[in-house]
């Protein structure tokens, strides 16, 4: 399947200017003509540089006349298997190929890395990256990851069995307020009936959340699948509510891949090649599950076992369409505008034509 790019990112690499005629001379006419020629050419050029219709030496000789071409492109990477795609592009020598240098950077803060120019690309939650889109940040989405990853989770003998049970509770969460993980309980509130601020939510380290738990401090705890297994087999916790397992979001998309809107603007062709890159690497964790588990714990991308970790890949879609995530967008955008979250300005329509901006399909090699 081959799909052409975007077309909000062809209006922005168009650079037709118009000439006005006025009362000059037939060669100044001519040469004003032959400008206006030359730029509505080398627009038509821009615009057709889909790399899907290009030949590797095209797409390389374009690259060429960018102005990243040659430079070390960055990718924000805060370690873990749902955000790994760039990390496992360059392990498996996706961007040797096209002659790109990309260094991995270790960091938490995607919005703060591609908004200030440290980093031109990186995978996160929407429900991280959405907000400060709509408040202006400079980003875009321009490929999906995989399905969800977390859970909210109570202790199996807390006799707390939906989320009703925590209005009016404190509920600890793996990420500061505003942050992806308090986003999701909000969304969980808003889907069960419940108002978005039934509960109080408060950051809590993952290695205290049992303790919190334990003590009473908090009822209910936001955290990763991967940390909260051991806890969940030895009888400890149970889930409570899912965006991996529970049906009204286990078909959402969780992670994109997120580059920053100046770098798109200025490198179109290379960012449809990175995007390829990174969309490939997500294909081959869908096709080569037990190969990329541990290619993972070979690279450092994760911790713990084989087992572990080959589990928690089973656990999502590798694969997910395109057609999926823009749907998850308009779902999160419609909460949050109903939650307050994102200004009642926007409309579900806006939010998705700033944020989602595809440029290279998803396609198994099997």
């Amino acid at each position: 399947m081959k799909r052409k790019v975007f077309a909000a990112l062809l209006a922005c690499v168009m650079t037709v200017s118009l000439a006005a005629c006025g009362n000059t001379s037939d060669l100044s006419s001519d040469k004003s003509d032959a400008k206006e020629s030359t730029k509505q050419e080398e627009s038509t050029d821009k615009e057709v540089a889909d790399i899907s219709k290009m030949t590797d030496d095209e797409i390389k000789a374009a690259m060429e006349k960018e102005p990243a071409w040659g430079t070390t492109i960055t990718a924000e990477y805060d370690g873990g298997d749902c955000t790994c795609g760039t990390h496992m592009a360059k392990a498996l020598g996706y961007y040797d190929k096209w002659g790109i240098n990309v260094d991995i950077a270790a960091g938490t803060e995607i919005t703060e890395a591609l908004g200030s120019g440290k980093a031109q690309m990186g995978v996160h939650h929407i429900a991280h990256m959405l907000v400060p889109i709509t408040n202006g940040m400079d980003i875009v989405f321009t490929g999906s990851a995989q399905t969800g990853c977390k859970s909210l989770y109570v202790l199996a003998n807390s006799g707390i069995e939906s989320t009703k049970d925590l209005e009016g509770t404190t509920v600890g969460m793996d990420s500061p307020i505003g942050g992806s993980s308090h986003n999701m309980i909000i969304r969980f509130f808003l889907a069960d009936g419940l108002k978005s601020d039934a509960a109080t939510c408060v950051q809590v380290e993952s290695s205290a959340a049992i303790q919190s738990l334990q003590s009473g401090e908090i009822k209910a705890c936001l955290l990763s699948d991967r940390f909260a297994k051991k806890f969940v087999d030895d009888g400890t916790l149970k889930v409570l509510r899912s965006i991996t397992w529970d049906d009204d979001f286990k078909d959402e998309t969780c992670c994109v891949l997120a580059m920053q809107g100046k770098f798109v603007k200025e490198n179109p062709v290379m960012a449809q090649v990175l995007t390829k890159c990174v969309m490939d690497a997500y294909m081959y964790i869908y096709d080569n599950k037990d190969e990329a588990a541990q290619i993972m714990l070979d690279e450092g991308m994760v911790s713990g076992d084989l087992e572990l970790t080959k589990y928690m890949l089973d656990q999502q879609n590798w694969s997910v369409s395109y057609d999926d995530t823009k749907k998850t967008i308009e779902n999160v955008a419609e909460d949050y505008i109903k939650a307050g979250i994102i200004s009642s300005d926007w409309t579900v329509d806006k939010v998705v034509e700033t944020a989602w901006q595809p440029l290279a399909s998803k396609e198994s090699a099997k």
